[in-house]
């Protein structure tokens, strides 16, 4: 039997939903919708290079029957590895080991690592030739187009607009692809990860985001999933 199997970051896993909502994300909605079981892989705080691990570790799973939705998170968080650990994480909040792992990375860096690990999930994903769906939370994906990969666009919900404006009516974004990793990497990389309080309260604005700091609510993950779900079809 098919499956919705999600992977992606803090969006997806529903993080900010009321308790007695946590698991009603958009991924619960569109498996409701297609009456298929699902499987939510998201890990609240996963740079993309985690996601794309996450895919790697689980890809045998997936048929070219289900359907997958991967999401893209803004990257100023690095991939680590120890021993003990395995593949994890380091983001800002982590600020002496996150500034130890920067060492003289450049945003050049940053933009190509992203890029190239977009293509390896939809090569992934269209090499097991199942339908699939990806959208980015908020920024934009300009830069990347310039490594002339073979990325394709029309995968994404929206190439242009970002889910942060296509819930807020497309008013403000939160840009750090890359930009604002740049001003974080010269003046201290501390909100390089993110939004700070005032731009969440300017950015996530509207019914989609009303009670949550920078998530969407459950009314904001059922938009998802219908504009999902319309994409898709």
């Amino acid at each position: 039997m098919a499956k919705i199997y999600t992977f992606g970051s803090s969006w997806a896993a529903g993080i900010e939903l009321k308790k007695e909502h946590a698991d009603l994300t958009f991924t619960h909605w569109i498996g409701k919708h297609y009456d298929l079981e699902y499987k939510n892989y998201s890990i609240a705080g996963a740079c993309l290079g985690l996601i794309l691990n996450t895919l790697v570790s689980n890809h045998h799973k997936i048929t070219s029957e289900d359907k997958v939705i991967a999401m893209v998170p803004p990257d100023g968080r690095i991939l680590n590895e120890g021993y003990e650990e395995g593949f994890y994480t380091v983001s800002t909040y982590q600020l002496k080991l996150y500034e130890q792992l920067l060492a003289d990375k450049t945003l050049e860096w940053f933009r190509y690592h992203h890029a190239i690990q977009i293509y390896t999930i939809q090569k992934i994903l269209d090499d097991i030739g199942c339908e699939y769906l990806m959208a980015h939370t908020y920024g934009n994906l300009k830069e990347y187009k310039k490594y002339s990969l073979p990325i394709n666009y029309d995968k994404f919900l929206s190439a242009d607009w970002s889910l942060t404006q296509l819930l807020n009516g497309k008013t403000k974004d939160f840009n750090n692809y890359p930009s604002h990793l740049e001003q974080g990497i010269m003046y201290g990389v501390e909100d390089a990860d993110g939004p700070n309080e005032k731009q969440s309260a300017e950015i996530f604005t509207g019914i989609y985001f009303e009670g949550c700091e920078n998530h969407p609510n459950l009314l904001g993950h059922k938009k998802i999933a219908e504009m999902m779900i319309q994409k898709l079809g």
